[in-house]
């Protein structure tokens, strides 16, 4: 049993060393790149989103503003209500001007 457990240990720690890599290099990207719970709430922003939306780094994720092209357009959270609805995946193309760069943002 205690050897199950260390090994499980073990590698629970590399999981853990793997996943801080990975958001490391998403938060390098210049571009926003978000991820989703379950309940289709923002959970991890990268860097670049948050200088997108001008928030400040003590916001978590679920309490920051969508980035939506217009007003009167289709948000993320909503394309990801349909894909889960439908599940199915779904895309959307849009386009956005932050900071003077124009980005080509897919919904998925």
């Amino acid at each position: 049993m205690v050897s199950d457990r260390t090994v499980e240990a073990a590698r629970v720690e590399r999981l853990s060393t793997d996943a801080a890599q990975v958001y490391e290099l998403l938060d390098a990207l210049p571009i926003p790149v978000w991820l989703r719970d379950e309940q289709r709430h923002l959970k991890y922003v990268n860097q670049s989103y948050r200088d997108a939306v001008d928030a400040d780094a003590s916001l978590p994720p679920d309490q920051l503003p969508e980035i939506s092209p217009n007003p009167g357009m289709q948000s993320g959270q909503a394309l990801a209500e349909r894909a889960a609805s439908q599940n199915a995946p779904q895309s959307e193309r849009q386009h956005v001007v932050m900071a003077g760069w124009p980005i080509v943002t897919l919904w998925s």
